[in-house]
């Protein structure tokens, strides 16, 4: 027998928006209150990791080597997410 689970709008994550990207000296994280955020450079370093105690949390890059990061995304239920950051 064939049956579908539906998925309500409490079980799904919040859109996770990074803005602007490419991005010059601050960028915007938006909807990771308490969240982990970890930043990796391409090699796969990590240069930052803070926790979000609110729901927009601003990242001062403005000392980072222009290139392509990648912003882990890490809260309170253990859902995870990676988005691509350029720093120009």
């Amino acid at each position: 027998s064939f049956s579908e689970y539906g998925v309500g709008l409490s079980e799904l994550e919040k859109e996770i928006t990074i803005y602007p990207n490419p991005v010059a000296n601050y960028f915007s994280v938006k909807n990771v209150k308490n969240a982990e955020l970890r930043v990796f450079n391409i090699l796969g370093l990590e240069g930052l990791k803070m926790q979000s105690a609110t729901t927009d949390y601003i990242v001062d890059c403005s000392d980072w080597t222009p290139g392509i990061y990648f912003l882990q995304i890490k809260n309170d239920t253990r859902f995870l997410q990676t988005k691509k950051i350029i720093i120009e």
